[in-house]
C-alpha cells in the first residue's frame, strides 16, 4: 500500500517539476 502511494507521489512530483520547468522557460 505505502509503496503504491510513494509511486503515485513520485509521478506527481515529477510531472509538477516538469510543468514548473516549462513554465519558467516560458516566462524567461
Amino acid at each position: 500500500m505505502s509503496e503504491t502511494v510513494f509511486s503515485c507521489v513520485s509521478v506527481l512530483y515529477l510531472s509538477v517539476k516538469m510543468e514548473v520547468k516549462t513554465w519558467c522557460h516560458k516566462v524567461a
